[in-house]
C-alpha cells in the first residue's frame, strides 16, 4: 500500500515466503501526484508477474516509475533495473 511521500507497506511472497516490504518513495519536486498509485500498481504487477521479477526489484521499478510520474519526467525505465540517479536532478 503506497502513502503518499511517507513510508508504505507491500506484502509480498518469495522462495514461499511472506513478509513485508517497505515503500519509501523516492524524493522529487511533484507536480501532480494524481494516479500515482495506480502507476505504481501497474508496474508493480508487469515487473513481477510478466517480467518475473522479485519483489523487491519490482517495488524499486515501481517506486522509479511512480516518482517520474509525479514528477513530470519521461515514464522509460531501465529494463533491467531501477535507475534513479535522474531523480537527484530533479529536486
Amino acid at each position: 500500500m503506497t502513502n503518499g511521500r511517507k513510508r508504505g507497506w507491500l506484502w509480498a511472497k518469495q522462495d514461499n515466503h511472506w513478509s513485508w516490504l517497505p515503500i519509501d518513495p523516492i524524493p522529487v519536486a511533484a507536480i501532480n501526484t494524481v494516479g500515482a498509485g495506480d502507476v505504481f500498481a501497474a508496474e508493480y504487477m508487469i515487473s513481477r508477474w510478466f517480467k518475473g521479477l522479485s519483489p523487491i526489484l519490482a517495488r524499486d521499478r515501481a517506486l522509479d516509475l511512480a516518482a517520474r510520474w509525479v514528477s513530470g519526467q519521461p515514464l522509460i525505465v531501465n529494463p533491467c533495473a531501477a535507475d534513479i540517479s535522474w531523480a537527484e536532478q530533479a529536486l
